[in-house]
């Protein structure tokens, strides 16, 4: 999931880089904000032609996306009083966090299927 959120938090940089906001993003890969917001957190993916479109759009080469900025990371995954003293445990604190979202959402996906399915 590192990895993930690699990629996300480097197509924020880049996005951020060419002032480009959040519904310009949005628009470009044809999905909703909170998409791109799962996007730059490393929970939502991009196909290959949304990669090129982002890429042609924001003028960056799409391996620069795949190039990890440590310090950019470090800096950005996650907002807290201080910083983490063990970056494997801020990984796996981060990892426990992902599953639970993910977690969350199917159980709302599948409360919406119940409701459908009853009516």
């Amino acid at each position: 999931m590192t990895e993930m959120r690699s990629l996300g938090l480097m197509i924020k940089k880049y996005a951020e880089l060419a002032k480009t906001n959040q519904s310009s993003i949005a628009e470009i890969l044809g999905c909703t904000e909170e998409q791109v917001i799962d996007l730059y957190s490393g929970r939502f993916l991009l196909s290959l032609e949304q990669f090129r479109k982002l890429s042609e759009k924001l003028e960056v080469e799409l391996e620069l996306f795949l190039q990890p900025d440590e310090q950019y990371y470090k800096d950005n995954v996650v907002h807290c009083m201080r910083n983490f003293t063990s970056d494997n445990n801020r990984e796996k604190i981060l990892d426990f966090i992902d599953v639970y979202i993910n977690t969350c959402n199917a159980i709302e996906i599948g409360k919406s299927c119940v409701i459908k399915l009853s009516e």
